[in-house]
């Protein structure tokens, strides 16, 4: 059997088992938007613009939703005398948009970013928003290709279509197939010479290699 020798072979045989593990799927978590939280709109009813409910005076909600849900805030009546305009108040970290203002009786969006709380202030009167944020959720991520891998072997005297059944070459069951000629300076103790070459490629779903 002619010497056998393969580019990274002696690391890559090591660490075989690391990378037949490689095909597997990895787990990320990751925020991602599947619907609204819940109330998925604010609405105020007050004419002065003070309070989300006239009826029991309350100037505080909350909302619950995961991590990139949306939620809107509506005040039918801005514009008016008594309600012009509400400016957003600490909500960095807790919703987004995090600054700027809220002039207009359309619905204006909020994407959830984390749990807390900011407020709507106008002429020294503020309303709380309390964001309780269930987390974001979880998605399948393809794990990264792993790297071909080339082999090479001295050139034996009956060509490059010879099977060779050496183990430490045909490692995972790859058969001894699949060989082409070539040229490295590697070959005959650093002199150069004629050798074979293959290149290995590895399934994402079979989790194994094969001869490309």
């Amino acid at each position: 059997m002619s010497v056998l020798k393969s580019f990274r072979a002696k690391n890559l045989l090591a660490a075989l088992p690391m990378v037949t593990l490689v095909g597997a799927v990895g787990i990320v978590s990751a925020p991602v938007a599947f619907a609204a939280a819940s109330p998925a709109a604010l609405i105020s009813d007050d004419p002065l613009c003070f309070l989300w409910t006239s009826v029991d005076f309350t100037s505080s909600t909350t909302v619950t939703g995961a991590v990139g849900d949306t939620f809107t805030v509506q005040f039918p009546i801005m514009g008016g005398i008594f309600c012009r305009t509400k400016t957003i108040v600490g909500s960095a970290g807790v919703a987004t948009p995090s600054t700027g203002t809220i002039s207009t009786n359309a619905a204006v969006p909020f994407t959830i970013v984390g749990s807390g709380s900011f407020t709507l202030t106008s002429n020294s009167q503020t309303m709380t928003i309390t964001i309780v944020a269930t987390g974001g959720a979880v998605v399948t991520l393809p794990a990264p290709p792993v790297p071909d891998i080339m082999q090479a072997v001295l050139r034996p005297s009956t060509g490059c279509a010879t099977l060779v059944s050496d183990a430490s070459m045909n490692w995972a069951g790859i058969a001894g197939t699949g060989w082409n000629p070539s040229w490295a300076q590697w070959a005959n103790g650093g002199l150069g010479g004629d050798v074979c070459v293959r290149m290995l490629g590895y399934n994402m779903n079979t989790s194994k290699w094969f001869i490309r």
